[in-house]
């Protein structure tokens, strides 16, 4: 069996979802709420911008700041970009910046906590910024007596949370100082002082996704939920505290964080969908900005709106880069960031060119091929091939000049012989069909409509088949594509499903 590479960060729900088929592409478990992956790619389109020659990106003082470089590198891979590949022409990247300021975080255990994060969500150990030792630097800041890893809560939280990214033991004291932190309303505030009316959602919304990724106490983690959906406002945004009247997009994306982590689902609250709340804090640039009136482009916000946006809570899980190997499929399987002069899926992250683009567009498009689910590649034939969700085009070189350069691969007829036998259906609807002798089947009522609608021979081939039952589905294969009758599925004339050749062919060649 072949195994696929790890689509640089992709959630394990999220290939599947695109290999074998989901109904809903991004759907997660008892969750109504799906990633944006459109807002995503926008913001870090901006985010690009906003990069300097050493590999970091700006802080408060106008100069490289870890902390801000360490959010994009949450972002980047959140969304599935290496971070390693983001620079700038002629410039450093991200991690070759933190990894030299790594000395900054002496004596600082959430400094330490939040480099290691980084090194995490980039897929590298957690020695990387090696001579600095920075989970040393986590332990030896803890303090037995209080029960802190450094000062303050947040500082804390992001210290347990680097050690439970890497499965590293956390000081029992540590776990235990939650419970006593916690404010009677079920709140952290940023001291990790326990008074009343000191609390934050930014802080516990953090401190949540540490009790989840450490196994914490599920009564704390409920009522760390409880509180923050108090400060749901009625646009559906999260406000920073009690105190606080309009809601922003810095607490919004750390609360569906929050939520995700929890198990609750951000998009079904008693004040709307927080994630569509979210996607309302992005300007024309890309950019989010943190609170109306403030509308100008926020680094901050952008960064921190990204894993909100892909629905990934703390620790982000890490990139996994596949090295350039003897297999060009899995290779191509890869996804990847846009390319100059190529349409780019933000659905399935990959790139479609050339003729290639050109034939999607002017023979159906969605509809008829589906999202990319690959980039074009080199088969083991020597031919230029792409897959689709419901078709692998072919480049002909040797029919240049001709309307059939490319051609789409026979897929349809693969499955078939593969598959054989299924159950023979008596046709439902036998007006408007087109006999076939070259197979001596017929095509009748809507399969008839859509074949012919839809790009008849050049495009679905012949009918291999009569009417057949697959899985209590009517179908009827084609040389090169799989009608689906599926009454009811879609609105009024949309009962006609094209089944996903291109993904099954997928699965099947990784199952080899």
């Amino acid at each position: 069996m072949r195994t696929a590479p790890s689509p640089s960060a992709r959630p394990l729900r999220w290939t599947l979802a695109l290999l074998f088929g989901l109904t809903t592409l991004f759907a997660l478990p008892a969750l109504a709420a799906e990633p944006n992956p459109t807002a995503a790619n926008a913001a870090l389109d901006w985010l690009r911008t906003q990069q300097t020659a050493d590999g970091g990106f700006l802080g408060f003082t106008g100069e490289s700041d870890p902390s801000s470089t360490a959010d994009a590198v949450y972002a980047f891979a959140a969304a599935g970009v290496d971070p390693a590949s983001v620079t700038m022409e002629g410039g450093a990247d991200p991690l070759t910046y933190l990894i030299a300021q790594a000395s900054g975080t002496a004596g600082n255990p959430g400094a330490a906590g939040k480099l290691l994060l980084a090194l995490h969500a980039a897929g590298l150990p957690p020695d990387a910024a090696e001579p600095v030792d920075l989970v040393g630097e986590i332990n030896a800041g803890y303090d037995p007596a209080t029960g802190f890893y450094g000062q303050g809560l947040y500082q804390h939280t992001l210290a347990v949370l680097a050690l439970t990214a890497y499965d590293l033991p956390v000081e029992q004291g540590a776990l235990e100082l939650f419970a006593t932190a916690q404010i009677d309303d079920g709140s952290w505030g940023f001291t990790g002082e326990p008074i009343p009316g000191t609390g934050d959602s930014n802080t516990t919304a953090l401190v949540v996704q540490a009790l989840v990724s450490a196994g914490g106490d599920a009564q704390l983690i409920d009522s760390g939920v409880a509180y923050l959906l108090t400060l749901q406002r009625p646009d559906g945004s999260f406000a920073y505290d009690a105190n606080t009247e309009a809601g922003d997009a810095n607490s919004t994306a750390l609360v569906i964080q929050a939520l995700v982590a929890a198990g609750s689902d951000p998009a079904a609250l008693p004040n709307g969908d927080a994630l569509a709340a979210l996607a309302a804090f992005q300007n024309p640039s890309g950019a989010f900005y943190w609170q109306a009136p403030a509308t100008d482009d926020n680094l901050l916000a952008t960064t921190q709106a990204v894993p909100a946006l892909m629905l990934l809570p703390f620790p982000i899980p890490p990139v996994t880069v596949q090295p350039p190997g003897d297999d060009p499929l899995l290779d191509a399987l890869v996804p990847q960031p846009p390319l100059a002069d190529c349409a780019h899926s933000a659905a399935t992250m990959h790139n479609v060119c050339g003729i290639f683009a050109e034939y999607w567009a002017a023979n159906g498009g969605l509809a008829v091929f589906g999202y990319p689910l690959s980039e074009t590649y080199t088969d083991e034939s020597g031919m230029q091939v792409q897959y689709f969700e419901r078709a692998r085009f072919e480049h002909h070189p040797e029919l240049e000049g001709t309307s059939y350069d490319v051609l789409l691969s026979r897929l349809g007829a693969d499955i078939w012989k593969a598959s054989r036998p299924f159950e023979p259906l008596p046709e439902p609807d036998t007006t408007n069909c087109m006999e076939f002798s070259e197979t001596g089947q017929r095509v009748c009522g809507a399969f008839a409509e859509i074949w012919a609608r839809d790009g008849g021979l050049a495009i679905f081939g012949y009918p291999l088949t009569v009417l057949v039952d697959e899985g209590g589905v009517a179908v009827q294969y084609f040389e090169r594509a799989r009608f689906e009758l599926r009454p009811g599925e879609w609105p009024a004339n949309q009962d006609v499903f094209l089944g996903r050749l291109g993904a099954e062919t997928i699965e099947h060649v990784l199952a080899e």
